[in-house]
């Protein structure tokens, strides 16, 4: 779960002394000070349960509602753990699915940071292959 930076840039502000020219930012002012600065449900906005959340409140479902977050393995998952709900008698029908984007800037730049890309051919447009015997990254 993250957050675009601009989410936190009022707080941020707030536990940086505007008159130190370092701008360092002041941890113990986080608390008392730096919340103050946040948007009250920001955090509802990033939760990976909130679309499941709101997609069950739109259709009236009730029942069990569960989120899996294991990157791309997610979407197996989730439909394997709706139809073991089912098996188990805990409901007669499920929803399932999956969200996400790497097209936000912050996400793009996670990708990069955390996750294994793929760098071969050397022409990037033919480098989505994903079933591809001598394919690279992930």
């Amino acid at each position: 779960m993250s957050s675009p930076p601009e989410v936190l840039n009022d707080a941020v502000a707030r536990c940086v002394d505007p008159a130190d020219a370092s701008h360092e930012f002041h941890f113990d002012r986080w608390g008392t000070t730096g919340m103050g600065g946040m948007q009250p449900l920001w955090l509802l906005r990033y939760l990976p349960n909130m679309p499941g959340c709101h997609i069950g409140i739109a259709v009236d479902a009730r029942g069990p509602n569960n989120s899996i977050t294991l990157d791309e393995a997610s979407g197996n998952l989730v439909v394997a753990e709706a139809v073991r709900t089912i098996q188990r008698g805990r409901a007669d029908i499920m929803i399932a699915g999956t969200t996400g984007t790497r097209i936000h800037p912050v996400k793009a730049i996670h990708a990069r940071l955390w996750d294994q890309l793929a760098d071969t051919p050397d022409d990037p447009a033919q480098r989505c292959r994903p079933f591809d015997l001598n394919r690279s990254g992930e």
